[in-house]
């Protein structure tokens, strides 16, 4: 059900209400195991998110975190890292360095290794 729900969400023109399918999908993806299918979902949230609402926007801080734990559980650290790190530099602008998503997202960051030999 979940992959269909991608299909039928593939080639839509970039929208908010998209970008909030896609990221609802991703988390149901991840909890249900499918992680490659986890990260489609979360990379097209990112990409109408950003159409939407711009780069700097605390949702599209919001869905590169998201995007960052699915590449970190997939084991691509180098490419989680890179979303972790504009995750965590988008929250802080919207949202201070003290505030719950923006902290969330710098302890993801500094969890991961530093090397893990995958590349980018």
């Amino acid at each position: 059900m979940p992959t269909r729900a991608l299909a039928i969400t593939d080639g839509r023109p970039p929208d908010i209400r998209t970008a909030l399918l896609r990221r609802a999908l991703g988390t149901t993806l991840v909890s249900s195991g499918l992680l490659e299918d986890a990260t489609r979902a979360r990379s097209t949230a990112l990409m109408h998110a950003e159409a939407a609402l711009g780069r700097d926007s605390p949702v599209v801080g919001a869905v590169l975190a998201e995007l960052g734990d699915v590449l970190r559980r997939r084991d691509l650290l180098d490419r989680a890292r890179l979303f972790l790190e504009r995750a965590v530099t988008v929250l802080e602008a919207a949202h201070g360095p003290d505030h719950p998503a923006t902290a969330t997202a710098r302890r993801a960051l500094a969890a991961l290794p530093h090397h893990d030999g995958h590349g980018a």
